[in-house]
């Protein structure tokens, strides 16, 4: 009802979206914009009252975007019939907080919320010893925790890194449930583990892809982000807070994506444009190439990682899929704490202050997982055990195919079950 809403004047740019809508003005002189935006004010007074609506000045908020001191709230005087409009600090538009300095605080805190909530949910639905499963947690995770990450990350991909920081504690946290892992298990591991890759990857591949959408729909909304401008090429951005336009620009280099298709144009007025599902067909190559690119940096990025050496020589190679997974939950978690690296023995007790020595009772050297597994002569018959398995299938003894072999993690979990030994 309101698609045909005045066009403004003078630079001043308007937002739509259903009845959420916004007008905007750059500039350095505050007086100047506001000139502007107030007369564009009285023209949407106007037209909503020709055609039935009403403006609310109590609903309405203004906010002034700027850096340093050289301009304040109180130079911003707007009116509503009158009325003033409240100038405030923060402001919330299609769900998103905008702050005046956009360091995206605000609304990351937001989030940060709003997933502390979410994170007792999956608490309350597996323990260490009952519960859902991994499979079953982890999609909990995507639709209720890592949906809220995901909205609007775009905009907040400039926020700095410490700020962005606190979303991966979240992603760590809510992975550690899934897995029923201990506190402290490395993240790189658990990501790798879950099949879920760092959320700088991810916020990077959801970018790309909105920008091969935009690029392939013509007279897109949001075509001006990646407008060529001169700042992309001569500005200094510190690194990871690079804007949109730059970082979808590097990844389709990166991707070596030459050719975007562009949505075919409807034969008749009266046609829908293409739908979701016609789109994705189109961009199903472009999007490909994303993605083994993202996969790629991830990759290297786990190669290089300073922590989960234990967990990368029985996983060296990262993907999507989900690399573990059995039944029941206890089993599931005896054994995923073991290829993690991390679980209840002396020498990771004592990394995590809960014990005095990190040495063995039994042989004086660190008590670690190969240590239990291979060498401790306290557990000799698991060790016999395992051999034979081994060697019945032809299979190296490390291990990569002690935590990976279906019957040798039977063998393992049965010993612990019938020893009563929670790991």
């Amino acid at each position: 009802m309101i698609n045909d809403i005045d066009t403004p004047e003078n630079n001043v740019q308007l937002s739509l979206f259903a009845d959420d809508s916004a007008a905007w003005k750059s500039g350095r002189n505050v007086k100047a914009l506001c000139k502007d935006i107030q007369a564009y004010l009285d023209r949407l007074v106007s037209f909503f009252d020709r055609w039935g609506f009403k403006l609310s000045a109590e609903k309405t908020v203004a906010i002034l975007f700027r850096r340093g001191k050289t301009a304040h709230s109180d130079d911003v005087k707007l009116y509503i019939k009158g009325k003033p409009i409240k100038v405030e600090e923060t402001v919330k538009f299609l769900g998103v907080i905008f702050d005046r300095s956009m360091s995206w605080r605000p609304y990351i805190q937001h989030i940060i919320d709003r997933c502390q909530k979410r994170l007792n949910l999956l608490r309350v639905m597996a323990g260490a010893r009952w519960g859902a499963s991994k499979t079953t947690l982890l999609i909990v995770y995507k639709a209720l925790i890592r949906s809220v990450i995901d909205y609007g990350s775009e905009a907040y991909n400039t926020a700095s890194i410490t700020a962005k920081a606190k979303l991966d504690v979240i992603q760590a946290k809510a992975l550690r449930i899934c897995c029923g892992a201990m506190v402290g298990t490395p993240t790189s591991a658990l990501q790798v583990e879950c099949g879920q890759p760092p959320l700088e990857l991810r916020r990077k591949r959801m970018m790309a892809d909105y920008g091969l959408k935009i690029k392939c729909i013509p007279n897109h909304p949001t075509t001006e982000t990646l407008t060529d401008k001169w700042a992309h090429h001569y500005g200094k951005f510190n690194e990871g807070r690079e804007p949109f336009g730059v970082i979808v620009k590097e990844i389709i280099r990166k991707a070596k994506i030459s050719d975007i298709p562009t949505e075919p144009s409807a034969a008749c007025p009266w046609k829908h444009p293409a739908t979701q599902d016609q789109l994705a067909r189109l961009l199903a190559s472009s999007k490909s190439k994303v993605k083994k690119k993202i996969i790629e940096e991830w990759q290297e990025t786990w190669d290089y990682s300073s922590t989960g050496d234990f967990y990368r020589r029985i996983n060296p190679m990262v993907s999507y899929k989900l690399k573990f997974h059995t039944n029941p939950r206890a089993k599931d978690v005896q054994i995923t704490r073991l290829r993690l690296g991390h679980v209840k023995l002396k020498n990771t007790l004592y990394t995590i202050g809960q014990a005095a020595d990190p040495n063995c009772e039994t042989c004086g050297v660190p008590e670690d997982i190969e240590h239990f597994l291979t060498e401790c002569p306290r557990h000799s018959q698991l060790q016999y055990l395992l051999r034979q398995n081994c060697r019945h299938h032809q299979l190296k003894f490390n291990m990569k195919t002690l935590l990976k072999e279906a019957g040798c993690i039977d063998i393992i979990y049965d010993y612990l079950n019938v020893n009563n030994i929670r790991l």
